[in-house]
């Protein structure tokens, strides 16, 4: 990861707009699971946790509808659970 030359912390890159996580992959969806405190942990179901102290997570999906990701098929393919 890159770091700053001056404080040596890491440095973050914004290199878009938008958002996905477990409450909604959208503005609306996001915002009303907020104002319902809805939440969205569940079981972690794609590895093994038995040797974990922690079982749960806010597991983020993407959206059926990938066209906005601007991604090649290959891409969107390698991508974690894409």
């Amino acid at each position: 990861m890159p770091t700053s030359p001056t404080t040596g912390q890491p440095r973050v890159f914004v290199t878009g707009t938008g958002m996905i996580s477990p409450m909604g992959s959208d503005y609306a969806s996001h915002l009303g699971s907020l104002r319902k405190g809805q939440t969205h942990f569940s079981e972690i179901d794609f590895f093994d946790t038995e040797r974990l102290r922690v079982h749960t997570a806010g597991i983020a999906t993407a959206p059926d509808d990938t066209s906005d990701f601007k991604l090649s098929a290959r891409e969107l393919e390698r991508t974690d659970r894409g």
